[in-house]
């Protein structure tokens, strides 16, 4: 399996790169592939986000596009390879072992109980979580330490959610309604003379490749809907003083089969994390038992691992862990082996599988592209 380059080749590094050319500091190396010098100069650098898109989506799929043209290289995301930890990421300068945000489905030791992390809502019941975001996210923002004007160009239903109150703390929020909407609101902001820095975030690639498999004609389809907006925001922006900088948080696994299992007959009281990268808390007297029945009962489809083992290891990051990471990513961890998912489901969940999914250590997750536009 692959791992996260958090030394000189990731998305901290990339957010180490914006933090250091605007005045911040990090704990994390710059992107070798992206100095700080790069982007210091102008006046307004653009971080454009596409959820779920790949290295192997644009190189099977979009060779023609926008992106391609302007590759500056592969980078990996962090792990797992998800929405919540890599874009916590990109909002904090920190790895996940360092923010502790671990999945969809995140342990917080302070509610004793799982949560969704992005819609800020409980798992077991699904209602608001009420502690302050502050509380959960105790982390100073890439926003709250450089010497620009920032903004982030979230979709509306967004911007109330608890989650992005703390997240984009320090940006000025910016929502829009439609793809339309967005690169509308992008170019005004890029007219601007002031010195800033934007970070604007597309959602609804990931959910047609959750919805239809990463291979679908759909995936296909919107992704030359997108690349069409691009090709306009390229002639837009030029003379602006301009660096756009396009990336993703995570790539996608198209699925062959997805396992539902029951957390008592792995002696856990639950699992959480991501359907390619499961956490469990396994009783101390029971995790011989457990070790063996993954062993013989889930050899076919998934791979079992100490928890504390791929913490050592520096699969979460590098550097001083939060205090809770050993809570927040449990004894074990279960990695899926190629094309397969795990995950139980709770009484108000639908018992569904997503076509394509993410969350693992495999090329296609891991590995994400970026693209830099100078104007």
């Amino acid at each position: 399996m692959l791992k996260p380059n958090y030394h000189d080749g990731s998305l901290v590094n990339l957010t180490s790169s914006i933090l250091q050319a605007f005045g911040g500091k990090s704990q994390y190396d710059p992107l070798k592939i992206l100095p700080p010098q790069q982007i210091t100069n102008p006046k307004t650098v653009v971080l454009f986000l596409i959820d779920g898109l790949g290295m192997e989506f644009l190189r099977n799929y979009a060779t023609g596009s926008v992106i391609h043209r302007y590759l500056k290289g592969e980078i990996t995301s962090v792990f797992p390879s998800t929405t919540a930890s890599a874009i916590t990421t990109i909002m904090t300068g920190l790895a996940p072992q360092q923010h502790g945000i671990t999945g969809w489905f995140t342990y917080f030791e302070q509610l004793d109980e799982i949560a969704l992390v992005l819609p800020y809502i409980t798992r077991k019941d699904r209602k608001k979580i009420k502690v302050h975001p502050s509380t959960l996210l105790p982390f100073k923002t890439v926003y709250q330490q450089i010497n620009r004007k920032s903004y982030c160009i979230l979709p509306k239903g967004y911007l109330k959610l608890g989650y992005n109150k703390a997240a984009c703390a320090g940006a000025t929020l910016v929502g829009y309604r439609s793809i339309a909407g967005l690169f509308h609101k992008l170019k005004q902001l890029c007219q601007q003379d002031h010195p800033k820095y934007i970070y604007a975030y597309w959602p609804l690639f990931d959910d047609v490749c959750h919805a239809k498999g990463y291979n679908s004609k759909e995936a296909r389809e919107h992704f030359r809907h997108l690349n069409d907006y691009f090709k306009k925001l390229v002639k837009h922006l030029k003379g602006t003083d301009t660096t756009l900088l396009i990336t993703a948080d995570h790539g996608q696994m198209e699925l062959e089969q997805g396992l539902m299992m029951q957390p008592e007959k792995f002696h856990c009281s639950s699992f959480w994390g991501e359907p390619r990268a499961v956490f469990c808390i396994v009783e101390q007297k029971y995790q011989l038992q457990f070790e063996q029945f993954c062993e013989t009962k889930l050899k076919k489809y998934a791979v079992w691992y100490r928890s504390s083992d791929l913490l050592e290891q520096g699969y979460f990051g590098l550097g001083k862990a939060h205090p809770a990471i050993k809570h927040r990513i449990g004894t074990h961890i279960l990695l899926p082996k190629q094309n397969y998912a795990l995950r139980d489901f709770m009484k108000k969940e639908k018992q569904h599988f997503f076509r394509g999914n993410h969350g693992g250590l495999s090329r296609e997750e891991l590995i994400i592209p970026l693209s830099v536009i100078h104007t």
